[in-house]
């Protein structure tokens, strides 16, 4: 039997059916020696009555899968790396922390590209789509696609040398010039032996990013072991040794980055993780020799990130001899390399090809190391062989870089892989979009780099700095490190000039220049040291020993960028970046006693303060009063009801001061006061009383008014330092004479039924109200006036506003059934009332009544959409003994073990109108429709229309196989339509004769 596969864009899929329903098997026979029954048709497309339920058709073959238990071992029995896109970097990180929680493992270092790759079970893949795809922030849920490496082993009984491929790109004429010392070259790759002879004090660092430990070691499940090992040999092995190899770039350091998992398994996300370490840890050139034809957007990513940060990638274009792209080698900004032979004098027969190929380089018996262990085939175990491919095509290529990177450490990434590109043979019979590289014209065609001219290395700077740099590139982008302190200048003339302000900052420092294209900037930058030496501001005011209460102006002079202004140096009190300095301090903060206040230079931003060079201090006194106020209530209506005509304030003082209190309109304007509540009142608790009027002693409009209490008091009177503190405080408080507007009094429902069956047991007595209340009182009635009940309820906001009736009196005995009226009285917060219109309700004497139905339905009319597979076939007509039966015959047309192995179909049975439904469930008569044990399965969508887990399989022998009995109200779409789908996979072939649908449902009697 041939295994499913499964989609890439699995959705909300079965996975709990492993366990929860039966699992089957079945052995088939070829597909090719079966025939349809006789009399059989195929089934035309869907039905005319279409749905919008959610299954793709991976979606389905997965789900029947596991329904049926024949989910392959790659997806049930081993982990699939999930690649989650965020839609920042903040909601990467919490899905990853998410992710610890549940203890499941995440591939490190691509929260900051807005990614996170989660390892989860294969059989959890479909449930933890679906929770992933519903998380705050998630974008997409993808797996990450296989990568493969691109060798072509070959190993003859003795090596040739070198010579030959360094010939062709003209090495050792460039190393002449440049060797790559100093340069690290990261190779991605799936494992290597760092104890090499020609490794062995080479590597700068290891890393495996799936482990995340440094030990990079290969494993015989490598599909090439040794194929890292290989890789760094060609791109840098130890040269002038005496022996082994010399590599592309024989003073490179490498930097070995493991990126196969546990089954020696290379996946997009380990890469795209690699490729972040690389870039981060040091790395100018990155060489990937593996690839496949799937995108990965995390790789693309990843690559960009790399670019962005001047660092040259480099991939292996694939052996595939054609013109499909492959990834990661065709991402934009990647140099693909294809393969030449030896002599570089025509292509290799294996490479790819075409425009997107950037540049060829010798695939062909290219000498490199092997772990001596593995070296076995060639009769000599000296650790050295031959291989081919595009594989060691792309280190040739990244040594090639690093030895341009060397030579102009300043360049731009994008005019290092833009000069590899122009400096080759041009034979476009390779077939690639540039031809042959040549080692020493690249670096005879590189531009000159970029050199920081000023300021001076080891020079005083201050203020805005004037820099310069000479450059062969478009532009320069000069940088004070540690800071976000930047600017970007043209190049005219070879040089290029801009200023750096240094506001805020004092101390060592590192101006730096980077040349740049648009592509991007170099990797490195020419730098020089200097001191940041900015004079401190001076503070002009306050002076000192002012005594302060409720603010004071704080200003100072500086030479420019901002001034920040603090309260015994750590409280930043105000921030201002416009000459002259100056800020006004609220003292409601600041606790009363003796307080100094500094001054420090910022940046204009306020992003940097040299706060190790403040001001001299000026100390001051902070003297300020603080009374309190509220009142209670705080709405009342002045209308002489007896209810809330009047609001009394309460003002707390904290020491003995002079009282003043003001009441201000809602626009502004005094309308009660200035009243002196007292000269020099003790400390205490008080209250006044405010009756709605004004200072004419006429009710002042409706309103929300604020009061206004004013304090003060003479601080050390006699003395020089003698002033008048104050205290202000204020509340708000609302004057409403106007009785709250109730309308739409209507009952929901209007009719119901208070018999303790869940349906419609209460009725809601509301009304709708233009303000928020503070009572609400229900009064229900018979038609004559007859007090029924007496309800009430609090606190409601304005809308919707009213009580629930249960149908019973104030004694808790059930009314009779009739007609009732009920009426709203409803107070709102300042104690105005008003009476609503009468309203009716009808009490019921029905109540619910369970009755079950059934319908037993044709497969060939029930039919609402069809899935099946390019090999794949429904037909009608299959079986005389059940003349509307349908036949789902999976893998009907193909003999090769085609994916397209779905034939599957949608059905649908809208239930007859009923006040309520319960349970639902289906049953399917069907069997197999050859001789073989073949099997269906059955699965119900919920009512949203997506395929769930739940249903059942169809076994081979005839007979009636029954779904479980599920809760109508979690499946029946749109309230009444039950869909469901039937189907096989893997070259199944079953009949379905009938469907019986069975059901609760409910009357009112």
């Amino acid at each position: 039997m041939r295994t499913i596969r499964t989609g890439a864009a699995l959705s909300a899929l079965i996975l709990a059916a492993a366990t929860t329903l039966a699992p089957a098997t079945a052995t088939q026979t070829t597909p090719g020696l079966r025939q349809p029954p006789p009399g059989a048709h195929q089934l035309s497309g869907s039905s005319a009555v279409a749905t919008t339920a959610t299954a793709t058709r991976a979606a389905i073959e997965h789900a029947l899968g596991v329904a049926l238990g024949r989910t392959p071992s790659s997806s049930t029995g081993s982990s699939v790396d999930l690649v989650v896109r965020a839609s920042t970097s903040a909601a990467a990180a919490t899905v990853s922390a998410a992710a610890h929680d549940r203890g499941l493992p995440t591939t490190s270092g691509l929260e900051r590209l807005g990614y996170v790759s989660i390892s989860v079970p294969g059989a959890s893949v479909a449930a933890a789509t679906t929770a992933l795809e519903a998380s705050p922030g998630v974008v997409s849920v993808t797996p990450a696609p296989l990568r493969s490496l691109y060798l072509t082993p070959n190993d003859p009984l003795f090596a040739t040398g070198q010579s030959a491929e360094y010939a062709a790109v003209h090495g050792p004429a460039a190393w002449d010039v440049a060797t790559g010392a100093g340069v690290t070259i990261a190779v991605l790759d799936s494992g290597f032996d760092v104890t090499h002879p020609d490794l062995a004090g080479k590597v700068s660092s290891t890393w495996d990013v799936v482990t995340s430990t440094a030990d990079v070691g290969y494993s015989l499940a490598d599909s090439y072991p040794g194929h890292g090992t290989a890789m760094a040999s060609i791109a840098a092995a130890a040269t002038n040794n005496g022996i082994g190899l010399a590599g592309a770039a024989p003073d490179a350091a490498l930097m070995l980055v493991q990126v196969a998992d546990a089954n020696a398994l290379v996946y997009a996300d380990a890469v795209a993780a690699g490729i972040v370490y690389a870039t981060d840890h040091g790395a100018a050139v990155i060489s990937m020799s593996f690839g496949s034809p799937a995108s990965a957007p995390v790789e693309q990513s990843a690559v960009a990130y790399a670019l962005a940060r001047g660092v040259v990638v480099v991939a292996a274009a694939g052996n595939d001899t054609g013109a499909t792209p492959m990834y990661p080698a065709a991402l934009p900004g990647v140099i693909a390399v294809g393969a030449t032979l030896n002599d570089g004098s025509a292509a290799a027969p294996f490479s790819n090809y075409g425009q997107w190929v950037s540049v060829g380089a010798p695939g062909v018996d290219v000498t490199a190391a092997l772990p001596i262990a593995l070296d076995t085939t060639d009769g000599t175990q000296d650790g050295y062989t031959v291989i081919s491919g595009t594989s060691p095509a792309a280190p040739i290529v990244a040594g090639e870089a690093a030895l341009l990177v060397q030579h102009a450490a300043t360049s731009p990434q994008s005019t290092v892989a833009s000069t590899i590109a122009a400096a080759t043979d041009g034979n476009a019979a390779l077939r690639f979009a540039h031809g042959l590289v040549k080692f020493d014209a690249a670096l005879a065609a590189l531009p000159a780099g970029t050199a920081l001219t000023t300021p001076p290395d080891g020079s005083t700077v201050s203020g805005d700095v004037a820099v310069a740099a000479s450059s062969g590139a478009p532009s320069v982008r000069f940088v004070l490190m540690g800071t976000t302190i930047a600017a970007v200048a043209p190049v005219s003339g070879g040089l290029a000039a801009a200023t750096l302000p240094t506001y805020g900052l004092s101390g060592p420092a590192t101006i730096r220049a980077y040349g740049c294209d648009s592509g991007g900037c170099g990797a490195k930058g020419s730098e020089a040291a200097v001191t940041i030496a900015n004079p401190s501001p001076v503070l002009t005011a306050p002076f000192p020993g002012a005594v302060i209460s409720t603010a004071f102006t704080a200003s100072a002079t500086s030479p420019g960028g901002a001034v920040r202004f603090l309260v015994d140096t750590v409280t930043a009190v105000g921030l201002d970046n416009v000459a002259p300095y100056s800020v006004v301090v609220d003292t409601a903060t600041i606790a009363d006693g003796m307080h100094t206040v500094t001054a420090v230079q910022c940046s204009t931003d306020g992003s940097y303060c040299d706060t190790g060079h403040p001001s001299l201090g000026v100390t001051i006194s902070v003297q300020r009063l603080r009374p309190t106020l509220s009142a209670s209530p705080s709405s009342f209506s002045p209308n002489g009801d007896k209810r809330l005509d009047v609001t009394r304030f309460f003002y707390g003082l904290d020491q003995p001061q002079t009282v003043v209190l003001r009441i201000y309109s809602p626009a502004g304007a005094v309308v009660r006061g200035p009243l002196t509540l007292g000269v020099m009142m003790p400390a205490g608790r008080y209250s006044w009383v405010w009756d709605g009027k004004n200072n004419a002693k006429v009710l002042a409009p409706n309103g929300t008014y604020k009061a206004e209490l004013s304090t003060s008091r003479l601080f050390n009177a006699g003395q020089p330092t003698a002033a008048t503190v104050v205290g202000v405080v204020s509340t708000s408080v609302r004057s409403d004479r106007a009785n709250p507007v109730v309308s739409s009094v209507t009952a929901s429902p209007k009719t119901f039924f208070p018999v303790k069956d869940g349906y419609l047991d209460t009725a809601f007595l509301g009304a709708k109200s233009n303000e928020a209340l503070s009572l609400v009182v229900v009064i229900v009635t018979t038609l004559k006036g007859v007090k029924i009940r007496t309800l009430s309820a609090t606190a409601s906001p304005a809308g919707r506003v009213g009580v629930t009736w249960d149908g019973r009196t104030s004694s808790r005995a059930a009314v009779p059934a009739g007609t009732y009226r009920y009426q709203l009285q409803a107070q709102d917060l300042a104690g105005n009332r008003t009476l609503s219109v009468l309203g009716l309700v009808v009490v019921s004497p029905k109540h619910l009544v369970a009755h079950v139905g059934t319908a037993t339905l044709a497969p060939r009319t029930s039919v609402r959409n069809t899935y099946i597979g390019a090999c794949s076939e429904i037909f009608y007509n299959v079986r005389k003994a059940w003349p509307q039966a349908l036949g789902y015959y999976s893998d009907f047309l193909c003999t090769n073990g085609s994916p397209d192995d779905l034939a599957a179909a949608s059905h649908s049975f809208t239930l007859p109108a009923a006040v309520k439904y319960g349970k639902v469930r289906v049953s399917a008569l069907g069997g197999s429709a050859t001789n073989d044990p073949d099997q269906a399965g059955l699965l119900y969508f919920d009512r949203s229309q997506t395929l769930t887990s739940v249903g059942t399989p169809l076994l081979a022998p005839d007979a009636t196989y029954a779904a479980p009995m599920v809760d109508a109200s979690t499946y029946l779409v749109g309230g009444r339509t039950l869909l469901w789908l039937v189907g096989t996979i893997n070259v199944d072939w079953y009949d379905v004769g009938s469907f019986t649908v069975t059901w609760t449902y409910y009357v009112l009697t």
